[in-house]
């Protein structure tokens, strides 16, 4: 009866043996850090984050870390400013690596074209057109077009920002001429003897009452001298009225003449007790002229913007110094005036606004021509006509890319280069390393999910001894499997 009682101990013994490496290999797994690590391209990083968590009580289970509960700004990152564009306003933990990761290269696997998409909700229904169809849209029931996807310019709303206009014009079987902006009380100047004006009203009555003032007079002109590629100007026109000039002489403004077809101003330059005299007629333009005379409202076509909503204005148009006709425009309607050979189209009229060129734009708009009247969609905007909502969205897939990394050498660590594919996962000593979700352009940033797991640990290597003394002492310690054993069974 040894023999079993023996058995018995030892399979007690192994068993808690297993149990005991199982316990502290739980442990570990729990305790073990997972974040990610963010390196930009030709540059290294060995700071693993993640979102900071409450410790727990039992400092057993404590997660191995070397910064608790920090700010981004607070830890101490090879490259911060990329990895800030991974972390958001939070607070973090973070675990340092025994190396540095450099990304070498980035590789384009492929990469798909972008679906745009838009939106169209009306009370009783909701649905989701792929603008690639290029078909006809019906959008309360009026049929429109899609034209075309493009780097969306305009104006966006700004607390701070003025009062905007932004309008299109063309001449019949032309293009538009886009995004043609005007700040409120000042003049805008397009084509050769094209002028814009935009007057900021607090109501389309208040608009009106504006526009039956006409054409504006002499009050917002202006003349200036040019020195040294400076345009010194002046608001008065008052006989007299004069500038000291850089080379010690004197402009005086002697006279405004407005008796002929074209307005015209004398100014008289003195220095030394020399005088000349130079004319100068309204809107000319040369670049050898010491004097400017801009009077705007003396071109062929002026059209004066009286807008009192955003997205409303009332415009009036004047052709040769006679009016052609005026209409109250909503965002995107257009205007073909009888007398004048222009097209007008308001885009947009924000009372605080900033203008934003094609260039410094990040975002796109979808186009759509309509009877009625055209659609410019921004990306990410709600946009209303009649009882329907339209947004217009972008949905992009990552490129799939492939990294090439290097560990550079460092203390008892040799260098050591990997690739990592979209379905890789690299082992550099206890940490293992796979694609993470992307994070800004992952062309030239890599966001890795980096995780602490030995490959072989002392209660590993106790759970697989203990494992294998199991086996044994169940499949090969049994009555009558061998024969010293069987000798002994009575």
């Amino acid at each position: 009866m040894r023999l079993p009682r023996m058995k018995s101990v030892l399979t007690i013994l192994v068993l808690f043996a297993f149990l005991a490496a199982a316990i502290i290999e739980a442990r570990n797994w729990i305790c073990a850090f997972r974040g990610e690590i963010c390196v930009a391209k030709g540059k290294s990083e060995r700071l693993v984050v993640a979102a900071a968590r409450g410790e727990p009580r039992i400092s057993f289970l404590r997660r191995k870390q070397d910064f608790h509960d920090e700010t981004p700004d607070a830890l101490p990152f090879e490259n911060p400013a990329t990895s800030a564009k991974l972390l958001g306003a939070g607070r973090y933990d973070a675990a340092r690596l025994p190396f540095s990761i450099l990304l070498k290269q980035v590789d384009v696997l492929n990469e798909e074209e972008p679906r745009n998409l838009l939106k169209i909700s009306a009370p009783d229904s909701e649905r989701t057109i792929d603008l690639k169809d290029k078909g006809d849209i019906r959008i309360n029931g009026e049929p429109y077009r899609m034209e075309t996807v493009r780097k969306w310019s305009g104006l966006m709303r700004y607390p701070s920002g003025e009062p905007l206009a932004a309008l299109s014009l063309r001449r019949p079987a032309e293009r538009w001429t886009e995004n043609v902006f005007v700040a409120a009380d000042t003049w805008r100047r397009i084509e050769p003897d094209i002028a814009l004006r935009l007057t900021w009203c607090v109501s389309e009555e208040a608009a009106r009452q504006a526009q039956a003032g006409g054409l504006p007079g002499i009050e917002t002109a202006r003349w200036g001298v040019v020195e040294g590629g400076v345009v010194d100007w002046s608001a008065s026109f008052a006989p007299g009225t004069g500038a000291e000039l850089k080379n010690g002489g004197t402009a005086t403004l002697l006279k405004l003449d407005e008796s002929g077809t074209e307005p015209a101003i004398e100014v008289e330059f003195s220095k030394g007790g020399q005088r000349k005299t130079e004319r100068a007629v309204a809107n000319e333009r040369s670049s050898e002229a010491r004097v400017l005379f801009e009077y705007p409202s003396r071109l062929e076509t002026v059209i004066l913007v009286y807008a009192f909503e955003d997205g409303k204005a009332l415009l009036v148009a004047y052709h040769q110094h006679k009016p052609c006709g005026e209409r109250v425009l909503s965002a995107g309607e257009r205007w073909s005036v009888e007398g004048m050979p222009f097209e007008i189209r308001l885009d947009q009229a924000l009372q605080k606004a900033l203008p934003v060129s094609e260039e410094d734009s990040t975002v796109y708009e979808a186009v759509l021509r309509g009877p009625p009247r055209d659609l410019r969609l921004r990306q990410g905007e709600a946009v209303r006509s009649g009882d329907a909502s339209l947004e217009y969205f972008r949905k992009t897939s990552p490129p799939r890319v492939r990294y090439s990394f290097a560990v550079p050498q460092e203390g008892p660590l040799k260098e050591r280069t990997f690739t990592l594919g979209p379905d890789d996962a690299v082992r550099v000593m206890n940490w293992r390393f796979s694609q993470g979700p992307s994070a800004g352009d992952p062309t030239h940033m890599a966001v890795l999910d980096a995780r602490e797991t030995p490959a072989w640990s002392m209660t590993r290597i106790i759970m697989a001894g203990s494992l294998a003394a199991l086996v044994w002492l169940m499949f090969f310690t049994r009555p009558g499997s061998s024969p010293e054993l069987a000798q002994q069974q009575p």
